[in-house]
């Protein structure tokens, strides 16, 4: 019998024995203690909940670089296979589970809440540009561009390929959802800032206080100055989903813009799904710029967010989405997959 680590045990209550005879490879629960019954679920829901703590639990991802990557790929894998169930390796509650789930809207903005009596206020603008770091648009055509720009996450950090330059002129704004992302505009000098957070509500619907905190180098620089906070919830049960700063800034400032143009969306992306077929594309979820290093499970639950929610905006009239995110629309077949993840589905 082959011997399994002794980290591979999730709990002292419940135990997932793996033995190898051969070709063949056989599951065994077993309780460590006699007098603990046993969890009342489904034998294929345990086994899932078992790969889930013991593969993609990311305490152990530093130190075993193949279970991380098992991970990220089996992750794809259940999208396709069995995309109810992806919930079930979600550990952080990032994505909804079925009761959490909620009916898709037919403006896919309606399913945010922007609270506005906490919020700052922009006046409203025709049309503005929104900007990410993807490798699909070309930076020297920042100077081109008509109207405000807003730099989402414009920042140089260790998996971006080329300099994030500081851009300095009239109508250019920095924003982010991430707030340790946030400081370092502040330290950069790029500002103005625009943070999105996301508040947690108590079972009264009341805001939760420490949810409005900031990080110990932004406690000032929201105090009179140019730097503005918009809150954004996303409308489900589910705590606040691994969604990113780009969709965020699109939620965000779509209440303060009659038009938007998106510029390299491309969640990571590096090549055109247009141009490649389902697996090829499918496993794109598991953003190829992070093959020079071990991946997280996360950028998976990430990607589904971004995927399907650019999927959707590209179609309307409002948002004009260019960048790899807006060849989505050659893939129905793989948004299919992704709703069933996200929604309540027949």
């Amino acid at each position: 019998m082959f011997k399994i680590p002794s980290f591979f045990y999730y709990t002292p209550y419940l135990k997932l024995r793996i033995s190898l005879y051969g070709p063949n490879v056989i599951f065994s629960l077993s309780s460590s203690r006699d007098s603990q019954p046993m969890p009342k679920k489904p034998l294929l829901i345990r086994i899932l909940i078992q790969l889930r703590n013991n593969i993609l639990f990311e305490r152990f991802a530093l130190t075993d670089k193949v279970r991380r990557w098992a991970g990220f790929y089996l992750l794809c894998l259940m999208v396709h296979f069995f995309p109810k169930y992806v919930y079930l390796f979600s550990y952080r509650g990032g994505i909804p589970n079925p009761s959490q789930r909620i009916l898709k809207l037919q403006n896919p903005l309606n399913e945010f809440e922007t609270h506005t009596n906490i919020s700052d206020s922009m006046p409203v603008m025709d049309e503005i540009n929104i900007v990410m770091k993807g490798e699909s648009f070309d930076r020297d055509n920042l100077s081109s561009l008509k109207g405000p720009i807003f730099l989402v996450n414009w920042v140089d950090e260790s998996h971006v390929k080329e300099e994030v330059p500081l851009i300095k002129r009239e109508n250019v704004y920095y924003i982010t959802g991430d707030q340790s992302v946030a400081v370092e505009m502040l330290k950069k000098g790029r500002t103005p800032i625009i943070l999105i957070q996301g508040p947690s509500f108590n079972t009264n619907g009341e805001i939760q206080n420490d949810s409005l905190k900031y990080l110990p180098g932004l406690v000032d620089a929201f105090e009179e100055s140019n730097n503005l906070r918009i809150f954004i919830t996303f409308k489900c049960n589910a705590p606040f989903p691994i969604i990113g700063s780009g969709l965020l800034s699109i939620v965000a400032l779509s209440h303060f813009a009659k038009k938007i143009n998106v510029y390299g969306w491309d969640a990571y992306l590096e090549f055109e799904p247009a141009k490649h077929g389902y697996w090829k594309t499918l496993f794109g979820l598991t953003s190829p710029s992070y093959k020079r290093m071990p991946p997280f499970a996360s950028r998976v639950l990430g990607a589904l967010f971004n995927w399907y929610f650019a999927y959707r905006l590209n179609k309307l009239p409002s948002i004009n989405i260019q960048g790899y995110l807006s060849q989505l629309e050659h893939h129905p077949r793989l948004m299919n997959k992704i709703e069933q993840v996200l929604y309540k589905v027949n």
